[in-house]
């Protein structure tokens, strides 16, 4: 149901006389309290929120009172909390924001937003007071809690925004309606236990990507956006042992790795038309390796030059990297694109950046969504050169395999191939894991369950 969010006209009308009131309210009040408006903060904690919102109302409230601006007893509750809203950098969003089975918000233009709640993305009536109240609201929202700037001349800005991901579009970039704002709140991220209850994967699908990480495999996580690529990778470096080194590299710090020797990186990118300081994943990248790491975790590879880096860095000594790229099938990740990223970072043809990148991993695990269901659709090893004859493709060898039937609420597993032999794979099942061996090398049956 998304009642909350849906007005009659008579309650638009009331909503906008609200709205005058508060921004009357916001003036008349920010000379007697301005520092201690600046310093409210958002967050995606409800608890914290709401002490913060109590706060406000025992410093606020006593001062309505003498004011220009007359706020009725009747008026107050509302008044205060849009007030409080808008200082937070939500305006008319606040609802949305608090509301737990809202994953996404989408702001496009001061006029149109939308929510995805529970894997659906619905219509509403939260709109803003008009353009510059939006644009208002989405400088504040990115000031505020990340110390970016949204101008025409810094008309693009991502930010981890009180624990939320916010993407801003800006201005003449995005014309006709002037600025669009996009919200991703986190969900806690499952572990493999909880992979395993929704049927994202099945019992032996785990079993072998817990080997697959204890024998320190390169591994790639595939898909679109949302998939839950990310949510793979948490659970994935479960397995990781606790005495090792882990280096995370994301753009937005995402991973929950509860391990004790793990150092989380984030790249920063400009904060303002004459903001220089800019730390992208190639320097991370090459930072990490001075600090001595077990693992290097990239939350996902986008730049051309962070691909090479990271190809070095896996072909190195730096074995079981894992990270994720989007893609919608193993082939095109291995193939299109992460060699693709690999040619221009190295400024390589694609045949040679392919046959690096068939030297440096071995597995590719694609992750699926259909029908509000996400599982991994396969893994495949990634065999070693040469290339696919005829074609220079990177081949590759396909382990297990997961299907959405028609009509099926339950996705369906299966295991088609095993691990071909006499390969880095093998070498390192039988380096880090040899009881493993004799498990997974085997001729598989036809089907394994689901």
């Amino acid at each position: 149901m998304v009642d909350q969010y849906i007005r009659s006209p008579s309650e638009q009308r009331e909503w906008e006389r609200l709205v005058d009131i508060t921004q009357n309210l916001k003036v008349a009040l920010s000379p007697r309290v301005g520092d201690e408006f600046r310093q409210l903060r958002l967050s995606l904690r409800l608890e914290e929120d709401a002490e913060q919102f109590t706060r406000f109302l025992e410093r606020t409230s006593p001062l309505l009172f003498g004011l220009s601006v007359q706020v009725s007893p009747r008026d107050a509750p509302s008044v205060l909390r849009l007030l409080y809203d808008d200082l937070i950098g939500l305006g008319p969003l606040g609802p949305a924001w608090r509301d737990p089975e809202v994953t996404e918000i989408f702001v496009d233009g001061p006029h149109r937003v939308y929510l995805e709640r529970n894997g659906h993305i619905v219509d509403t009536d939260l709109r803003f007071r008009d353009l510059r109240h939006a644009q208002d609201v989405a400088r504040a929202l990115v000031r505020a809690d990340a110390d970016r700037m949204v101008a025409q001349t810094s008309p693009l800005v991502s930010a981890v925004v009180g624990g939320a991901r916010v993407n801003v579009v800006y201005g003449h970039a995005v014309c006709p309606q002037g600025v669009v704002i996009t919200i991703r709140k986190p969900k806690p991220l499952f572990g493999m236990a909880e992979l395993l209850r929704a049927r994202s994967l099945s019992q032996e699908m785990r079993e072998f990507l817990d080997v697959a990480c204890r024998s320190r495999l390169t591994i790639l996580v595939a898909g679109g956006t949302g998939v839950g690529k990310t949510t793979l990778v948490n659970g994935i470096v479960e397995a990781v042992p606790p005495a090792e080194r882990i280096i995370t590299i994301e753009d937005v710090i995402e991973l929950s790795i509860d391990k004790p020797h793990c150092v989380r990186l984030q790249t920063k990118e400009r904060s303002s038309g004459d903001d220089t300081v800019i730390v992208d994943q190639e320097q991370h990248l090459v930072n990490a390796l001075r600090m001595r790491p077990d693992r290097i975790i990239v939350g996902e590879i986008r730049e051309p030059r962070a691909a090479a880096v990271m190809l070095q860095a896996a072909s190195t000594g730096h074995e079981g990297t894992i990270t994720t790229i989007h893609a919608d099938d193993p082939g095109s990740a291995i193939n299109n694109r992460l060699a693709w990223l690999v040619a221009a970072g190295q400024g390589i043809p694609d045949r040679q950046a392919r046959l690096l990148v068939a030297e440096t991993f071995d597995l590719v695990v694609q992750v699926k969504r259909l029908r509000h269901h996400r599982f991994i659709g396969s893994i495949a090893q990634v065999l070693p050169p040469p290339l696919e004859p005829g074609t220079d493709r990177v081949r590759l060898q396909t382990l297990f395999t997961g299907s959405l039937p028609s009509g099926s609420n339950s996705p369906v597993f299966q295991r088609v191939g095993s691990p071909v032999p006499n390969t880095p794979l093998f070498a390192k099942l039988q380096q880090y894991t040899p009881e493993a061996v004799e498990r997974w090398f085997p001729a598989p049956p036809e089907e394994v369950g689901s």
